[in-house]
């Protein structure tokens, strides 16, 4: 009978143990996605400056093979 109540509560305790360590896990997650978020605004760059620097290269590109022939 005392083994029984020492493994009933061991497993109370890990069951304890486990719950806590699922919040922490959730809270870090939370704090991960906050912080992606952040990164996100900062390496987002517009589609326009994209366009606008890949005509200057293909130009600048097709002028200098102009210019070799």
């Amino acid at each position: 009978m005392r083994q029984a109540k020492k493994h009933i509560h061991n497993a109370q305790l890990y069951t304890l143990y486990n719950i806590g360590v699922d919040a922490t896990v959730t809270g870090c997650g939370s704090l991960q996605k906050k912080i992606e978020k952040k990164l996100r605004k900062y390496l987002v760059v517009p589609n326009i400056f994209v366009l606008s620097l890949s005509l200057s290269l293909s130009l600048s590109l097709s002028l200098s093979l102009v210019e070799q022939a």
